[in-house]
């Protein structure tokens, strides 16, 4: 794959990730706005997939905090078709985001998932009828807990 087709599937990958961690932030309010923020950059089971766990994030009151989309690391790419585009991108994940649900009255703030993990995170980008590449099917590993500042992905954050 020639550098500029891999530097658009970056970006595919990167407007996702920055778009996905604002709303995650807070997907109550993200819900209304999907379509246009986080949506545009999906399409298929990875456009199912997102809805369905914000909307779930959204009913159970959780929100996200310290999602940083800066730390996903390029680890590989697999061109199958060039045109249209048809590839998969294999990305290093540094999670240190906390989920929690906010305080309300009395109650204090419940933190639902604080663990610092790696993990492997494999993005099916494809080119639409309209020539837009959008990420199709999102695949990832298991976590493993972060042992260090990049854990797993030490070997690709340098």
């Amino acid at each position: 794959a020639t550098i500029a087709l891999r530097q658009k599937l970056l970006a595919v990958s990167t407007g996702f990730n920055r778009a996905r961690a604002t709303c995650f932030a807070d997907p109550a309010a993200c819900a209304s706005t999907f379509d246009s923020t986080v949506g545009v950059h999906l399409t298929g089971t990875a456009l199912t997939q997102v809805r369905t766990n914000l909307d779930a994030e959204a009913a159970q009151g959780i929100r996200t905090r310290g999602i940083d989309p800066g730390t996903l690391y390029y680890q590989g790419l697999q061109l199958f078709k060039e045109d249209p585009v048809d590839a998969a991108l294999s990305l290093c994940a540094v999670d240190k985001a906390v989920r929690y649900v906010p305080a309300v009255g009395a109650e204090p703030e419940k933190i639902v998932d604080g663990a610092a993990v790696s993990y492997f995170v494999v993005y099916r980008i494809q080119a639409g009828t309209d020539g837009t590449l959008r990420i199709g099917d999102i695949a990832n590993t298991e976590f493993v807990t972060l042992e260090g500042e990049y854990g797993q992905c030490d070997q690709y954050a340098h």
